[in-house]
């Protein structure tokens, strides 16, 4: 017994396919012309509606023509546009990337250094972490507007603060800020708290020998800490 190969099968199929649109063409060319047998149950009452325009276009028959032209492509046989072997290659890239989708988190890689790594302590396999700056603690029990100093660098050196957190008590003005510039390195408007982490951030620096400062605008407890980096 002979076996279709798969083009036969594919040209089979759209033959039959063809066929079928064919009657279908067949059928809709006898509109108007065809007669069917009724019988009326009730008579079909008159309509006082009567379609001409949509929208200013009038209502004509449609024409099929251009549809059915375009239906002669299925002639084309699937072979032509997508063969077995391209098929077979799709699939096996789909299988390539379904393994190695499976094997995420087992997957080990051989590297090449191009160039050496600098000298130092530099290691592959091991982060060091350091610690920076030094932790202030402070607490302002003012009784009346005023500064005070709460941290002063050593000489020549300009203090960095890298983080702080601070509260207050009462509806104050309160500033940490450079005694100096009288920059403001963080404030609040009335009793609360605030606190910050500047990793990964430009710290706010004051020049050398500048001092810090909590600034008050009334009578009002402060309390909290800073890390500051002397450079």
């Amino acid at each position: 017994m002979e076996m279709e190969s798969g083009s036969e099968k594919e040209e089979t199929i759209l033959e039959e396919i063809k066929a079928i649109l064919d009657e279908v063409d067949n059928a809709l060319a006898s509109i108007g012309t065809d007669k069917f047998r009724v019988s009326i149950v009730d008579s079909i009452p008159e309509s006082d509606i009567n379609l001409i325009k949509i929208a200013g276009t009038s209502l004509t028959g449609r024409d099929w023509s251009s549809d059915f032209a375009k239906l002669q492509n299925l002639d084309a046989l699937l072979s032509t546009r997508a063969s077995e072997s391209t098929l077979t290659d799709v699939k096996n890239l789909l299988d390539k990337l379904e393994d190695a989708l499976a094997s995420v988190g087992t997957d080990k890689f051989r590297s090449t250094i191009i160039d050496a790594l600098p000298s130092g302590t530099n290691t592959i396999g091991k982060v060091n972490i350091e610690r920076e700056g030094s932790v202030t603690h402070f607490s302002v029990a003012a009784t009346a507007a005023g500064s005070t100093t709460i941290y002063t660098p050593a000489t020549g050196k300009a203090a960095k603060v890298l983080g702080w957190s601070f509260y207050s008590d009462a509806d104050v003005v309160v500033e940490l800020r450079f005694a100096t510039s009288g920059n403001v390195i963080a404030g609040l408007p009335f009793k609360g708290a605030h606190a910050m982490n500047c990793l990964g951030l430009t710290a706010p620096q004051g020049s050398a020998d500048e001092v810090i400062e909590i600034y008050v605008s009334g009578a009002v407890n402060v309390k909290g800490w800073i890390c500051v980096e002397e450079v």
